[in-house]
């Protein structure tokens, strides 16, 4: 019974002591105990661990996922972990400061980059340096790079290497915009305002004047 006292959630420290295909073989220490435990490669970080052998031979702040009957051993997680400390992560981001972090995956619309261990943002492609504009698909995940924190919208965080002012940094209630239609969904339309801005016409407001709209067409 010793073996499964702890609970779901419980933060432990965990030593990482070997990788295999599917996963870490740790020990979790804990009140002067070691327990056998298991990490999967999934939980081992907010994202995808670019270099899988980086955190070997670490002891790491992890939460314990579930207790596996079959194998006698804990699951735990580190993004588990890591999420808890996102809020006040995001509380204590500047902007106008410069940041560093490493690549996570490319879109054609832009870069994720993960940082401060806990953090994801993404870099629109508008405002990558104007060096890596035209060939955004040269950057690599686990490249290192710098940024500035832009906007944070609720959990999402905006960031970019060029500083300068958009329409998204000026825009104010009422004013008159040109806009195109970028996609019609379910809930509304979808309107490209600029590089870096979209907006929404919601269902309501289409209902209101009885107008559907089309596909790159441009409207105020």
């Amino acid at each position: 019974e010793t073996l499964k006292s702890l609970e779901e959630d419980l933060v432990v420290v965990a030593q990482i002591r070997s990788l295999n295909p599917a996963g870490y073989d740790i020990d979790i220490i804990h009140d002067g105990v070691t327990l056998p435990g298991f990490m999967p490669n999934t939980l081992a970080g907010i994202n995808r661990l670019h270099d899988p052998n980086s955190i070997l031979g670490q002891e790491l702040n992890v939460m314990i996922e579930s207790y596996s009957e079959q194998e006698g051993t804990y699951i735990v997680s580190r993004r588990k972990y890591l999420k808890t400390l996102i809020p006040l992560a995001i509380e204590e981001l500047e902007l106008g400061t410069v940041y560093e972090g490493h690549v996570t995956g490319t879109t054609p619309f832009g870069v994720f980059v993960e940082f401060n261990d806990c953090l994801t943002g993404m870099i629109h492609k508008a405002n990558i340096n104007p060096d890596w504009a035209d060939r955004i698909s040269e950057i690599k995940p686990g490249m290192g790079i710098n940024f500035y924190v832009k906007e944070i919208i609720k959990d999402k965080i905006i960031l970019t290497q060029v500083l300068r002012e958009s329409l998204w940094d000026n825009i104010k209630i009422g004013q008159v915009i040109d806009g195109r239609v970028r996609d019609n969904k379910a809930f509304g339309t979808l309107v490209s305002l600029d590089d870096e801005t979209m907006g929404l016409i919601h269902n309501s407001e289409l209902e209101k004047i009885g107008r559907k709209f089309q596909a790159d067409q441009d409207l105020k």
